[in-house]
């Protein structure tokens, strides 16, 4: 009997550092291969897996259940060598998540743009729109209609896709022609007025697929741990922060839209 209990108390151990040692894969920006397979959202890996970088600008984020989120990318031991291109994933780990649990108070899900101000700060460096994302503006501080709107102007991304329009809603505006690729457009963004023509910003477009995004939320909550009955505490500590690093700007009230229809999970 004592021989039985040891070995199940072996066994559990076991299963515990195995479980903790799991990573999963969120997002993989670029191509990053794993004994030469291309790694994709809902992938799981150890810390002893080799992790194979194709280029500098890659990005690798990670979910451990137990330990939290990570960013991984090629490594360099000083700024004149090249990046580490194969590495293992316990090498690359680095000591602390890549974020800061996040503020509610300036979670910023109920985006209204009262003034061009609020507007220049969303579009600026990077901004990732989600389909059927609608944007609200204080009309009264800054008139939408046929005198006054935005417009964008741009080159074709890698894959030629078509830089999307504006169209003015009673609540603001939308994109229009927002064809969803990992393929940025670098656009800018005016606001029109009689006699005038104000530049909102610079900043580069990435136009997201829908399921691409719940199967990333998908993953925050059913590898949720011990927050599980709380879906609130996983949102704020640990999907804003993701989106924020790896989406840059974003309509947060949409992936909430998502969470709520996409994935049957209540989000107030």
């Amino acid at each position: 009997m004592k021989t039985l209990a040891i070995l199940l108390i072996s066994l559990l151990l076991t299963l515990a550092a195995e479980s903790a040692s799991n990573y999963y894969v969120i997002n993989a920006e670029g191509k990053i291969y794993v004994e030469g397979n291309l790694l994709k959202t809902g992938d799981k890996i150890s810390e002893e897996t080799e992790i194979k970088f194709t280029s500098a600008g890659d990005k690798l984020y990670l979910l451990s259940p137990e330990k939290g989120n990570f960013l991984i990318r090629p490594q360099k031991e000083d700024s004149n060598q090249s990046p580490h291109w194969v590495t293992l994933l316990k090498n690359a780990l680095p000591e602390s998540k890549y974020y800061k649990t996040a503020s509610r108070s300036s979670e910023g899900d109920s985006r209204i743009f009262n003034d061009i101000y609020d507007v220049m700060a969303f579009f600026r460096e990077k901004v990732t729109y989600l389909p059927e994302t609608r944007f609200a503006v204080n009309k009264e501080k800054l008139p939408l209609d046929g005198n006054n709107y935005f417009t964008l102007n741009g080159i074709q991304g890698k894959e030629n896709q078509p830089v999307p329009g504006i169209k003015i809603t009673p609540e603001g505006f939308v994109l229009t022609d927002a064809i969803p690729s990992d393929s940025p457009i670098s656009l800018e963004m005016y606001y029109v007025q009689p006699g005038k023509k104000t530049l909102i910003g610079k900043f580069d477009l990435v136009i997201k697929n829908r399921l691409s995004v719940r199967n990333e939320l998908s993953l925050f909550f059913n590898l949720a741990g011990n927050n599980a009955a709380d879906p609130s505490v996983i949102y704020f500590e640990q999907v804003v922060p993701y989106f924020k690093e790896a989406y840059g700007n974003t309509h947060l009230e949409t992936v909430k839209d998502i969470i709520r229809k996409e994935l049957g999970i209540a989000m107030q």
